[in-house]
């Protein structure tokens, strides 16, 4: 039959005739009433929950999922531009919506703004 030490809870296997003795635990020497001892049964936890992967991202035009996004970067039309209306601070303008992100289907060409 199985005891366990109710000081250093280490279980040990003892003779059914010991039951009701006093025994000195094994592990931590300590004196205790030898009893019976019945583990408890285990926890059942729930199965965990899958993890569900959000959907991927396709050409609003062809559907296709090959797409990149980037930054569209300094517009030198835009500087040009600037620079005839504005003279030498026009140039600037060619900065105008350069942190812009464009993501570009590479199946059709579409180019479009994620949405916020």
């Amino acid at each position: 039959m199985k005891t366990q030490c109710p000081n250093c809870k280490a279980e040990q296997d003892i003779p059914e005739e010991y039951e009701g003795r006093n025994l000195k635990c094994l592990s931590c020497k300590t004196p205790f009433l030898a009893k019976e001892y019945v583990p408890p049964p285990p926890i059942k936890l729930p199965p965990p929950k899958p993890q569900s992967e959000p959907p991927p991202i396709k050409c609003p035009k062809c559907g296709s999922t090959q797409i990149m996004g980037g930054k569209k970067g300094f517009s030198g039309g835009k500087a040009v531009g600037g620079a005839l209306l504005l003279g030498p601070f026009g140039v600037l303008a060619g900065l105008h919506k350069s942190k812009k992100i464009i993501v570009s289907c590479l199946n059709c060409g579409y180019e479009w703004e994620p949405k916020k």
